[in-house]
Formats: C-alpha cells, sequence, structure tokens
C-alpha cells in the first residue's frame, strides 16, 4: 500500500510536529515515519494508527492510483495554491517549520509577483514589495529552522555578498532532529 507523502508531511505540518512527535503520537517509530515519508510505502496497521494520530480517514491519506504514476517531486497545481495561502495565512509566525517546496515556491511567487507589478508601475511594485516582505521573511525563517539553524541568519542578506550564505542555508536539506 502507498501512502501520499506529500499529504502525510503536509498533516504533520500542519500540527507543527517533528517526526519524533508524530512517532510519539501515533506508536510508530522514529524510523518508520521516515521511512514512510521518504518511500511513501506504508503497511495497514502503520496506515491507521498514521490516519488515528492525524484524526483522518486511511483514505484520505493513501495515494490516488491515478497519481500513482506521477512524480511527486512536481507539486499538483492546488497544492502549490495551498502553499501559497498558507504562507501569507500564516505571516506572522517566525517559529516552526517549512520544507524546501513550500520555501522555494513561495519565493518563486513572489519573484514573479514583483516582475509583474514592476512592469506595470514601480509604485505598485512598492506596495507589492511592502506586503510580501512579512511573509517571505517568516517563511525564510521556518525554512532556516528546518534546515537547523536560526531565522535571524537572514539579517546577513544585509551585508553585501551575505545573500550568498543565506541563499545557501535556505537550499540545505531538512534536518532529522
Amino acid at each position: 500500500m502507498r501512502i501520499d507523502t506529500y499529504k502525510l508531511k503536509q498533516l504533520r505540518m500542519s500540527k507543527h510536529w517533528s517526526q519524533e512527535q508524530l512517532a510519539t503520537v501515533s506508536g510508530l517509530t522514529v524510523r518508520t515515519i521516515q521511512r514512510i515519508e521518504a518511500t511513501g510505502k506504508v503497511s495497514m496497521e502503520s496506515a491507521k494508527s498514521l490516519a488515528s494520530a492525524f484524526d483522518v480517514e486511511i483514505s484520505e491519506m493513501l495515494l490516488e492510483e491515478a497519481k500513482a504514476g506521477t512524480n511527486r517531486e512536481q507539486l499538483p497545481i492546488e497544492s502549490t495554491i495551498e502553499v501559497i495561502k498558507d504562507s501569507f495565512a500564516q505571516y506572522s509566525k517566525f517559529d516552526g517549520k517549512a520544507s524546501r517546496p513550500q520555501y522555494w515556491l513561495f519565493f518563486a511567487f513572489c519573484f514573479v509577483s514583483m516582475a509583474i507589478c514592476t512592469l506595470i508601475s514601480p509604485a505598485l511594485a512598492s506596495i507589492a514589495g511592502v506586503l510580501i516582505l512579512l511573509p517571505l521573511l517568516a517563511v525564510g525563517s521556518r525554512r532556516l529552522h528546518d534546515a537547523g539553524y536560526s531565522g535571524w541568519w537572514q539579517l546577513f542578506a544585509l551585508v553585501p555578498l551575505g545573500i550568498i550564505g543565506v541563499l545557501y542555508m535556505l537550499t540545505l536539506e531538512s534536518k532529522k532532529t
């Protein structure tokens, strides 16, 4: 049986649980949680435990047969829109974690939005920049936490060439805690 790993991670992040916390709540081992999130392969007993931990039906977590052949690294449009809406909704939440796809999808949205606003009007670009700044800093802080760094490292973007180090940290894999 295969589980939708993106949905599982999304459920885990919505509760702000680490893999260890999910393991404790579900009664599974941390290694089992890591294996399930990496491969999507799950036994019926483990799927029941996870569904019980999240208080959802097992069918909501299973990978649909139509999606089974697609590459899960490419997020569906609905998920992309949800990530953008979620990033704006959590504009003031600087604690917690955000995955690489979550950060870079939001970053790409901000970049394209600013480019379009700049083409339309510099005044519109200024307004958009002010509106986008806080959510971008918040999701950046959560991304750095996920990579094992403090969100304050974003301040190095203010130093000449400091943005290179910040961008490097933002690209690092999630730190297994």
